[in-house]
């Protein structure tokens, strides 16, 4: 088991530390401090994401939007990049969007 390991190599002053799963590194106390998990999103969109791998004291960081959806900028970017509204339609029908 990994404790055993830890303790032969902590008695034989070898610089050892665990490999965490997911969940136990994310209930490390250090994270929860700097609040590293951080919820992204309202509502059914919510998401409890790892946020910054790093904090500063004096600065507060701002709520983000959670991932967007498959397609949920599409047309948007689209438009951006000059294809006009008959354009997106014919993609749109061509199941290409």
């Amino acid at each position: 088991p990994r404790e055993q390991w830890l303790k032969a190599l902590r008695e034989r002053d070898v610089p050892a530390a665990p490999i965490n799963t997911i969940a136990e590194a994310l209930d490390e106390p250090q994270v929860q401090h700097l609040q590293m998990v951080r919820r992204f999103g309202d509502g059914a969109r919510a998401l409890d994401l790892v946020g910054f791998p790093f904090a500063f004291s004096e600065a507060d960081l701002p709520q983000a939007l959670p991932p967007p959806t498959v397609g949920e900028h599409t047309e948007e970017m689209l438009r951006r990049a000059g294809y006009g509204e008959a354009n997106i339609a014919a993609l749109r029908d061509a199941s290409a969007i």
